[in-house]
């Protein structure tokens, strides 16, 4: 569903009053305004959560734990203890998941989770007093297969299980170690990345879902808040997007809402492509 003129009009006349008044920002607020007005009449938020809570909350089935990648039950007397579902290096402390097995989780951790970190280090600052993030940056012009897998992994852990048929093509595909073929055929992936002024009082992930089932825009969008940066992508290879099959997808330029809810100001906004596709572009405009 695309936004009208007078629905934009009205959230970009909120967003000035917002800045007090302040002129010279006509353009940005009514682009500002346009994005997340696109977003949230294409999607509804389905999970949320902040990844530094004062409890400890446990996702999954614990009466009956199957892991959702390689679909193995675990016997009662080898079932592990809920495992995050982030590496702790990504500010993840409290979020965890009974539903993959030890074997599926050292794989994502050993293969997978350095490489997001890395790729996570060069849009937010190092914290010496955590030693968060101490592998040196890389380039910010693209990202790699593996990262955008372990974000991929983190959507299928705080899915709702009710949607775990839509996403089986994705779960096999994340879990194949074969990143230089995923690399080609996967050549049109994309990270969205937003990186605000301010950072947010904890690390935090959402899941949005398409409302519409022939809307023109990707089924299920993960972001993952870390800093003052947001991390979102389009999971590939839905059931629900294949049904548009042939139809060209495009993701709004704004992201699911952060636990908090808080305007954001300032906000540089940069479409990463896989490390195999064309150099990403930058785009700078104030969002709120």
């Amino acid at each position: 569903m695309v936004p009208s003129y007078a629905q934009i009009q009205t959230a970009a006349y909120y967003r000035w009053l917002r800045r007090q008044g302040a002129h010279g920002a006509d353009r940005e607020d009514w682009l500002a305004a346009q994005d997340a007005l696109s977003f949230d009449l294409n999607y509804e938020v389905i999970a949320r959560y902040d990844l530094e809570q004062p409890t400890d909350p446990v996702l999954g089935n614990l009466a009956r734990r199957r892991c959702r990648f390689c679909e193995q039950i675990a016997p009662a007397a080898a079932r592990d203890e809920p495992a995050l579902i982030l590496s702790p290096m990504l500010r993840n402390s409290t979020l965890r998941s009974v539903e993959w097995c030890h074997e599926c989780r050292e794989q994502i951790r050993e293969s997978l989770d350095p490489e997001l970190a890395i790729f996570v280090r060069a849009f937010t600052p190092c914290d010496a007093s955590t030693g968060a993030f101490d592998a040196p940056a890389r380039s910010s012009h693209s990202v790699p297969i593996a990262a955008f897998k372990a974000l991929a992994a983190m959507a299928v852990l705080i899915l709702p299980a009710k949607l775990l048929y839509d996403v089986e093509d994705t779960i096999e595909w994340v879990i194949n170690p074969d990143h230089a073929l995923d690399s080609s055929l996967m050549s049109e992936l994309r990270c969205e990345v937003f990186v605000g002024s301010t950072p947010y009082p904890h690390a935090w992930a959402a899941l949005a879902r398409r409302i519409r089932d022939d809307d023109p825009v990707p089924s299920t969008v993960f972001a993952l808040g870390i800093e003052s940066s947001v991390f979102q992508i389009a999971l590939p290879l839905t059931v629900a997007d294949q049904d548009l099959d042939g139809i060209p997808l495009q993701l709004p330029r704004a992201h699911p809402p952060s636990p908090w809810d808080r305007p954001v100001d300032n906000l540089t906004i940069r479409s990463i492509p896989l490390a195999s596709a064309r150099k990403a572009s930058d785009t700078r405009f104030a969002v709120a």
